[in-house]
């Protein structure tokens, strides 16, 4: 028979035995850093990539359509006022789907087609004309602005620069850590940006349709394969 001493003493030992355990589970789920996480949260990885990268490369696009009551005899500009909030915007406008000549100068844009109806697209990352201020139309009306975001070519680009001249750190930005490395593969080769990848590991990828707008505001949908190992 045991005495009572000697069945406190094993209470005590299961105590400091779980007790132990219990350490040792805290202590490994503290180093499993943010950014270091396990082999079952590539899925993760992967979305944050997505998620990170579509951050990285947004723009804003505003559009909106404006109406001559008068068909332009010459070259015209209308005031765009409240319209163009923030500087450094540039314009492109588009008449039947083609660029026309235009430019935008102190919220003045000015136009040179003989057309009546027009869509124009705003953003910093366009390309914008360099047409001189002409006459102010007479009566014209302007409709709603929409917004809509969009991957810009520059800013893709931007971020393939840094893709190579960068790494780690994007690395670091993106969310990845250092147990992992990254690539983007999209069906236009210059946008792409890929690491050699041993024949021996295991890759993740995610298939996305990203939108993309170019310089003279023609919208693209692009696939791209995100992929880490």
């Amino acid at each position: 028979m045991l005495k009572e001493g000697n069945r406190g003493t094993g209470h005590i030992e299961m105590l400091f035995g779980f007790a132990f355990f219990i350490g040792v589970v805290l202590f490994l789920f503290v180093i499993i850093k943010v950014g270091e996480v396990g082999v079952s949260d590539e899925s993760f990885l992967l979305e944050e990539l997505e998620e990170n990268f579509i951050k990285d490369t947004e723009t804003v696009l505003a559009k909106f359509y404006f109406y001559l009551n008068a068909a332009p005899t010459a070259c015209f500009s209308i005031d765009l006022g409240d319209y163009v909030s923030s500087p450094g915007l540039n314009a492109v406008v588009k008449v039947d789907g083609q660029v026309a000549p235009s430019g935008l100068s102190g919220g003045i844009l000015s136009v040179d087609s003989a057309a009546q109806e027009y869509y124009v697209y705003l953003d910093e990352d366009l390309a914008s004309g360099t047409l001189d201020t002409c006459a102010l139309a007479p009566d014209y009306s302007l409709g709603p602005i929409e917004e809509q975001s969009f991957s810009s070519y520059d800013k893709i680009i931007e971020f393939k620069d840094l893709y190579y001249s960068n790494y780690e750190d994007l690395k670091g930005d993106l969310g990845i850590g250092k147990r992992y490395d990254f690539s983007i593969v999209f069906e236009n080769e210059s946008f792409s940006m890929e690491r050699q990848i041993s024949s021996n590991i295991n890759v993740y990828s995610k298939q996305v349709i990203i939108p993309l707008i170019s310089q003279d505001g023609e919208i693209e949908l692009k696939e791209a394969i995100f992929k880490i190992w």
